[in-house]
């Protein structure tokens, strides 16, 4: 199985378990680009609005075009974390899921590396910021509704930083192998 096939699996485990037996063919045929694509979202009678086209389609090819289309700031995120503090990351998580817990300067650091490392974590904040908000707002223009976007955006992140590296090759194939 390639990379699309398996992220594309994992991701429908974790957001869209009804569509998971068919998630690898999904992940698949979108990162194969062009007609593989289009087909994926070609349905006869689907219509945007009313019932909405996730409906008609799935949410599947949804949410892997939502993560192609803000691949570019999803790959700055996934890159910058792995430079990133860990406890800033995660405070950024709980942030994120509304509670106001002020982030936490990590424990036991070295006289010098403050500095860099409060430098690190702040680009990986923002990193991170960012790329939730494009994510949620590109979902929503799809047509998720705000509230299921900003929870999709924040479970694909999850999932995505909890393998960043090969997360990364994931976005970059279904972005058409951009860098």
């Amino acid at each position: 199985m390639n990379t699309a096939a398996e992220w594309s699996e994992r991701i429908a485990r974790r957001v869209t378990p009804d569509e998971v037996d068919f998630a690898a063919d999904v992940g698949e045929a979108y990162a194969a680009g062009a007609a593989s694509r289009a087909a994926l979202f070609d349905r006869p009678g689907a219509e945007p609005g009313g019932f909405g086209l996730a409906s008609a389609i799935g949410e599947l090819p949804l949410i892997l075009a939502a993560l192609a289309d803000t691949g570019r700031i999803l790959r700055h995120a996934l890159a910058t974390q792995e430079l990133g503090n860990a406890v800033a990351i995660a405070s950024l998580w709980v942030s994120l899921r509304g509670t106001r817990t002020p982030p936490t300067a990590p424990q036991g650091t070295k006289a010098g590396t403050d500095d860099a490392q409060a430098a690190s974590a702040d680009d990986a904040r923002t990193a991170l910021t960012r790329a939730y908000a494009e994510l949620t707002d590109r979902l929503r223009s799809l047509g998720f509704p705000p509230e299921r976007a900003e929870r999709l955006a924040r479970e694909l992140l999850e999932e995505l930083l909890a393998d960043a590296v090969s997360a990364e090759d994931f976005i970059r194939r279904l972005d058409g192998g951009k860098r």
